[in-house]
């Protein structure tokens, strides 16, 4: 029986360390910090036009089942947006609110969940275009805060989830958008019609 109880112990700490290290590890610079960027061969109005029309969105972003923007015209500073996620067979709405927006350049928006505020999370999404010669480099960052001890505890393991998320809607997004032709140039044309 004592032996029993040895194990037992032991079990206990080992756990008391893992969770110690991992709560440890959430607070850690960079924690909830992901980013990740694309080179897209298409001009920066078509690669803007894709992350900001809401029936667009919802074809790149993955588990994204559900997009409500208020109001439904363009999208300018102070627009509420509510997006319904499933991930992991749960479904998770988030409250988006628009904090800037540069037409073609720049996109930055604040991120809530709702729900159990145990589980929560809040932070910042930003989007920057830059194009050059036709080709656009998107980035895009998110700096989440997670509430309540189990999510604060498997923070880590949230970010790097986040990240290869971010990293996969991107490399759906890229295809997406090439798969559209690229827009005719004024000169091409006039020399298109000249033929």
């Amino acid at each position: 029986m004592r032996w029993l109880l040895r194990i037992l112990v032991v079990l206990a700490v080992v756990a008391a360390v893992v969770v110690l290290g991992l709560a440890i590890f959430g607070v850690r610079e960079g924690a909830g910090r992901s980013s990740a960027a694309v080179e897209i061969n298409r001009p920066a109005s078509q690669v803007f036009h894709h992350i900001t029309d809401d029936q667009l969105v919802k074809r790149w972003v993955a588990g994204l089942i559900g997009l409500t923007h208020i109001p439904q015209a363009g999208l300018k500073v102070r627009d509420r947006l509510t997006a319904v996620i499933v991930e992991d067979d749960r479904r998770i709405e988030v409250q988006l609110i628009v904090t800037a927006v540069e037409p073609n350049r720049h996109l930055k928006f604040t991120v809530n969940s709702s729900g159990d505020p145990t589980l929560g999370f809040r932070g910042e999404c930003e989007g920057v275009l830059t194009e050059t010669d036709g080709h656009t480099r998107l980035s895009l960052s998110a700096e989440m805060q997670y509430f309540g001890i189990f999510t604060r505890v498997i923070e880590p393991f949230k970010t790097i989830a986040v990240q290869k998320k971010l990293e996969a809607d991107l490399a759906r997004l890229k295809e997406q958008v090439e798969a559209e032709p690229p827009p005719v140039m004024p000169a091409a044309r006039s020399a298109a019609a000249e033929h």
